[in-house]
């Protein structure tokens, strides 16, 4: 369950919301609610990566050794039988790896991870979306309960908040319109190098090293299973202080930004830290006691 502290000016409100009453769930699209249970219980859990050199990095579009190779190798150490699949194209936007990948794209998956190409990601909302919107109509045809995410990547080796945040603008907004969950990799990147900035991650301007690969590969693995990586054994020859850092990076950005599962049962309350006080009969609040005002003992609603 979510347990959410806020404020309120006049009252304190205390809601609970029952497994019975959650809705179908289609998906967050917010970097709040992006934990999801992604593994196939009845066996092999599908996994389709899209995207470009910002997911197969350090490696090659045919070989795909970079983040979908490591997630692979992270799910199997964590005791997960993964069959993934790449639809992998340098500099290539979401909507062109859904006409050159076709076939691919429409067969039957578990989970489908979204990679947009850099500068569309960061300054072309509109054909980000129109791609999203392509691939998750198609995964959907041989299951219409497959999981879509969207990676919000980092933008370049600046780590420049501006845009960092125009990224993720766009991606928060793409998921939302596509039904698809938020991967927060790019806010990992954004954790090592403001906490460990020798630590580097990326090989050039724009594309990750082997250990940002590590690093993205958790953070997904973290968001579609939900487990820690913490401690998993696969290191991908990265020295284990270094290894330490990236999986608990992985982690904190998964925890801190969500804790809680899609849709699941919530727990909210509400007050006023300043005007704690009220008078039930003029339904008034104030910061101190004074006569006929009292600290409510009981749920009150709005």
């Amino acid at each position: 369950p979510l347990f959410i502290l806020s404020s309120s000016p006049t009252t304190y409100i205390l809601q609970a919301l029952d497994d019975s009453k959650k809705e179908e769930d289609d998906g967050c699209g917010s970097s709040k609610n992006i934990e999801t249970v992604c593994a196939n219980p009845d066996g092999v859990t599908k996994v389709l990566f899209v995207g470009n050199s910002r997911t197969y990095a350090p490696g090659s579009e045919t070989n795909y050794n970079g983040i979908p190779k490591r997630f692979e190798y992270i799910a199997e150490a964590a005791g997960y039988d993964v069959e993934v699949t790449t639809a992998l194209k340098a500099a290539t936007t979401l909507s062109g790896l859904s006409s050159l990948f076709d076939s691919d794209i429409q067969q039957s998956y578990d989970c489908v991870v979204m990679q947009e190409q850099t500068e569309t990601y960061l300054n072309n909302y509109k054909v980000f979306k129109a791609g999203a919107e392509d691939i998750v109509a198609k995964v959907k045809i041989a299951n219409p309960n497959v999981k879509t995410y969207v990676r919000n990547t980092w933008a370049y080796n600046t780590f420049n908040e501006n845009d960092f945040q125009k990224g993720y603008d766009n991606g928060n907004k793409v998921a939302q319109e596509t039904g698809s969950y938020v991967i927060e990799d790019g806010k990992a990147f954004q954790l090592v190098h403001k906490n460990d900035p020798d630590l580097k991650l990326m090989s050039d301007d724009r594309h990750q090293n082997r250990k940002g690969a590590y690093l993205s590969a958790a953070t997904i693995f973290k968001t579609l299973f939900g487990k820690s990586v913490d401690g998993i054994s696969y290191d991908d020859g990265i020295h284990e202080d270094e290894l330490s850092v990236l999986q608990k990076a992985a982690d904190e950005t998964v925890s801190t930004l969500n804790n809680n599962t899609c849709g699941g049962p919530i727990l909210l309350i509400a007050g006023h830290s300043y005007e704690p006080y009220c008078n039930n009969a003029t339904n008034e609040c104030r910061p101190t006691a004074a006569s006929g005002y009292t600290e409510p003992d009981e749920t009150r609603s709005l």
